[in-house]
């Protein structure tokens, strides 16, 4: 079961060596097109992997003395996993704009922001998703995330009304 976690981690090794490998043979679009499939396909993995992980350390929580002392050590330890694993999925979107900006594609501020917000959750898929609009690429994809993610927000505040009205 653990080794389900470490498939990123893998994955994440193997695309850092495959870039460092052909990357000068690599074109803007393909960069870009290598982002959106990857920070699109890490969010269900997040948000799985959130509730499962979180979960368990609250269930763990629960446990007197010892469980309260090593669930914050495992909130702490799901965190760390997670940006290694986001540092991994940036690799292709940090490529995508240092050639965006050697092209004159995007302006060096925007690349510059743009590789600083790839480095924290949520913000790193805007940043896929503004460099998509701004290719003209991906476009239909990116509504539907956009649409998902507003649905998934709505549903989160309906449960959380819902369980606190009841």
């Amino acid at each position: 079961m653990i080794y389900v976690f470490l498939i990123p981690l893998a994955v994440g090794i193997i695309n850092f060596v495959l870039l460092i490998a052909y990357r000068k043979r690599i074109e803007r679009t393909a960069l870009l097109s290598c982002s959106v499939l990857i920070k699109y396909g890490l969010i269900p993995f997040y948000f799985v992997c959130s509730l499962v992980w979180y979960g368990i350390s609250g269930v763990v929580a629960l446990i007197p003395v010892g469980g309260m002392a090593i669930a914050p050590f495992l909130v702490l330890a799901g965190q760390i996993f997670g940006w290694i694993v986001l540092l991994f999925g940036s690799i292709f979107s940090i490529h995508y704009l240092l050639h965006a900006k050697k092209d004159g594609t995007i302006p060096p501020i925007l690349a510059t922001v743009g590789i600083i917000l790839s480095l924290f959750f949520f913000a790193d898929v805007i940043v896929v998703m503004i460099a998509c609009f701004k290719e003209k690429m991906w476009r239909k994809v990116t509504v539907a995330a956009i649409i998902l993610f507003i649905l998934a927000v709505i549903a989160v505040v309906v449960g959380v009304v819902w369980y606190l009205v009841s």
